[in-house]
């Protein structure tokens, strides 16, 4: 990676004739076909090789990069979607499957911002690594990741997988919102409604989570309704709740966040009118898209102080709650609730060992079910369901903070 990234070395090795630069095709040939023989792709007749000195290029390595394009992309979208910042977007932290790996000072963001970031390194200047700004980090690693398979893949393989990844970005934005909202979102003038859901959570600075979570009740009350003369009040009072349980409940004086609340409502409200989805329906599926239960860094916090007094029960009914974020569960309420104002500042610092009392000895897993596993088909339409591949929603977040109850 550094070669690649370093253009004077790399000019100086391509410009090398024998031992090094057959070793480090030889090497690049190898790491790629450990990477394809899940597929069952590594044979020489399908991959190719290292022949003669010279590098045996097909489809397969064309098809490799396009895949690793497409799954960066599904990630760092379904990123977006729930408010996960990763904090640390080196080209190092990225994975060819795909997976969210390799971040420290992560967080869900709360308070919406785009310019949220939970790494304090990267609070001053561009902030490089912000929620806004992780597709470009992530796609600007692509590019380096592809600069350095230049003596595997084609110029024409490694451009087109920059295209792909632009266009997965998008298509898996239009699904995963289309979910989210309850209505279809199918280009970037359908995409506008979303845009206008987060220009208010910007300026009222409402919760990320919970504020998309409360869409669905919003869809079906005015479904029920079949009208839209009252979403402009609907809406208000849905943020009104938001600002309630984030323990603001001083009503806004700002009169153009309240226009701007007025013309989401009535906007959003015509949407869903015009295309007369069944309220249960919208309902479940659009929970089934928007979590009420995230690892808010405060409840990880608290987390922490009670493992550092051997006291792992909070540890125990974190992860049981979070292994349904979907589902409201009785009792699990604190879990849902965001930060106070003087936890918002509290940051759960991952990578600096020397100010954590607490050794980390092993991780904890954070697992974010389908709802497919919560609810039969006849409950979710198939096309507003969450996808059902292997990259679902963080399906698996190795969540690398802290240790807590050593291994039994």
């Amino acid at each position: 990676r550094r070669r690649a990234v370093d253009g004077v070395q790399r000019e100086s090795i391509g410009a090398r004739s024998g031992g090094d630069a057959r070793r480090r095709d030889i090497r690049a040939v190898w790491i790629v076909s450990v990477a394809l023989e899940p597929t069952r792709l590594c044979d020489d007749e399908k991959v190719g090789g290292f022949r003669h000195g010279r590098v045996v290029r097909n489809d397969a390595y064309g098809a490799f990069v396009a895949a690793v394009a497409r799954r960066t992309a599904i990630t760092v979208a379904r990123w977006q979607s729930i408010g996960f910042t990763h904090g640390v977007l080196n080209t190092d932290n990225m994975s060819v499957a795909g997976l969210t790996i390799d971040y420290g000072p992560f967080g869900f963001m709360e308070a919406y911002d785009v310019g949220y970031t939970p790494n304090q390194s990267d609070l001053f200047g561009d902030r490089m690594y912000s929620f806004a700004n992780q597709p470009s980090a992530v796609r600007w690693n692509l590019e380096r990741f592809l600069e350095s398979c230049d003596r595997l893949a084609t110029r024409k393989d490694r451009a087109r997988a920059l295209e792909i990844f632009d266009e997965a970005f998008s298509a898996e934005i239009y699904a995963t919102f289309t979910r989210k909202f309850g209505v279809w979102i199918r280009d970037d003038d359908e995409y506008e409604i979303v845009r206008s859901f987060h220009r208010v959570l910007q300026r009222g600075a409402f919760d990320f989570t919970l504020s998309h979570r409360s869409l669905g009740a919003f869809a079906s009350t005015v479904l029920a309704r079949g009208e839209s003369a009252t979403a402009p009040a609907l809406a208000s009072d849905m943020f009104a709740s938001v600002r309630r349980r984030q323990g603001r409940a001083d009503e806004p004086t700002d009169d153009a966040l309240r226009l701007q609340i007025a013309d989401f409502g009535a906007t959003y409200a015509e949407i869903l009118l015009r295309e007369r989805g069944d309220p249960e329906l919208i309902r479940a599926a659009q929970d089934s898209a928007n979590p009420l239960y995230v690892p808010r860094n405060h409840l990880l916090q608290r987390v922490i102080e009670a493992a550092e007094q051997d006291d792992f029960e909070p540890l125990r009914a974190l992860c049981s709650t979070l292994e349904h974020p979907y589902r409201e569960q009785p009792g699990a309420e604190r879990f849902a609730q965001p930060a106070s104002v003087e936890q918002q500042h509290a940051l759960v610092v991952c990578h600096d060992r020397r100010n954590h009392a607490v050794r980390m000895s092993s991780s904890f897993r954070v697992v974010f079910e389908r709802f497919r596993d919560d609810a039969s088909d006849e409950t979710v339409p198939t096309e507003l369901s969450p996808a059902s591949d292997s990259a679902d929603i963080l399906h698996l977040m190795m969540v690398d903070v802290i240790s807590f109850a050593p291994r039994e």
